[in-house]
């Protein structure tokens, strides 16, 4: 009996194992520190530049895009995948989970969505998978054959979209690098907009997922919901400090960006909810997360915008399961929804 429950557990655990994604920390959402500006991808757990360029972290705790929201959960990254200046094309990297297997098939799967402001759209974005590390002390690309690489265009703007791909590894394969590997003479280009000041190829990404291949590589990941459902375009989360419902001078330059940036009129509705983590008691935080509302409604008229209505959940309604300091810092939040 104590044969078969062993073997029963190792069967358990194996097909765990098997269902794990490779890539860790695929939807950019852990991080070692909040980011705050440009060119701070190595905050996330996980994840480097090979080069000396400097891709971006995007994550609801504090540096946000204004017009794009991650496809899944608080974080995405965004880079460079193609520039007539100096070659100056950004990659991310992260070393795998397990070691690939010689001979094994494998799926491989992210989202992505080129960014508004792009002048240049290009194809044969892609991946490499290699026992080494690729690390240049200098800004410029990488010429290799990738792995993986996508050949048509990616020219959607407005939504995400998934690319899924099947490979065989060489066997041994240990670490992740995703960009662009090809001169400039082997991609198709569209222009898709003057620019203003240089020719470039913007994109975003997440949900990097990587599982062995187990028959259909669409069986993996989630299906894309709308983003006026998952992400309201005119929603801002601002977050506050543990115990705390000052509104730190940096939140409050975030709110005025944000309502300088959209066309907000001082008649429109705006809904403001607060929310806490799970430390202290109930009753604590349901006061905590009122008073965090609070903060941010009295900012709100000081800028002229007093047709708000307020609520506030306590440690109701979490964005994941505070299990740790990263997932209760993006807990303790307000969240302003405008009403369309």
């Amino acid at each position: 009996m104590k044969h078969f429950l062993s073997l029963l557990l190792l069967g358990t655990m194996l097909s765990q194992s098997v269902a794990q994604n490779l890539i860790p920390n695929g939807s950019f959402e852990e991080f070692e520190s909040c980011p705050d500006n440009f060119r701070q991808l190595d905050r996330a757990l996980h994840w480097t530049g090979a080069n000396t360029g400097s891709p971006e972290l995007f994550h609801a705790c504090g540096f946000t895009d204004d017009f794009v929201a991650p496809y899944d959960g608080d974080g995405m990254a965004g880079l460079i995948l193609h520039a007539d200046y100096n070659n100056s094309v950004e990659y991310l990297q992260a070393m795998l989970m397990d070691t690939l297997q010689k001979g094994k098939s494998y799926c491989f799967s992210y989202q992505i969505r080129a960014s508004r402001k792009t002048p240049i759209l290009i194809n044969k974005i892609g991946a490499h998978f290699s026992k080494k590390k690729l690390a240049t002390p200098n800004w410029e690309p990488f010429y290799l054959r990738p792995t993986v690489f996508e050949d048509e265009i990616v020219e959607n703007r407005d939504n995400w979209q998934k690319i899924t791909t099947q490979f065989t590894a060489k066997g041994g394969e240990r670490f992740f690098t995703f960009g662009n590997f090809f001169e400039q003479h082997f991609l198709k280009e569209r222009l898709v907009q003057r620019p203003q000041m240089a020719w470039y190829s913007y994109y975003y990404v997440d949900d990097f997922q990587l599982y062995p291949f187990e028959g259909d590589c669409n069986a993996y990941g989630r299906t894309a919901e709308p983003l006026s459902q998952t992400h309201p375009e005119k929603t801002l989360s601002v977050f506050f400090e543990v115990d705390s419902f000052r509104l730190l001078p940096a939140v409050q330059t975030q709110i005025d960006d944000y309502f300088q940036t959209h066309v907000i009129l001082k008649t429109q509705l705006i809904m403001v909810k607060g929310y806490t983590d799970n430390d202290a008691s109930v009753t604590y935080n349901e006061a905590l997360s009122e008073k965090r509302v609070q903060s941010v409604n009295d900012y709100l008229r000081t800028i002229g915008y007093a047709n708000t209505r307020l609520n506030w959940f306590g440690e109701e309604q979490p964005r994941n399961k505070n299990t740790n300091a990263i997932e209760k810092s993006i807990n303790r939040r307000v969240d302003i929804f405008i009403e369309p």
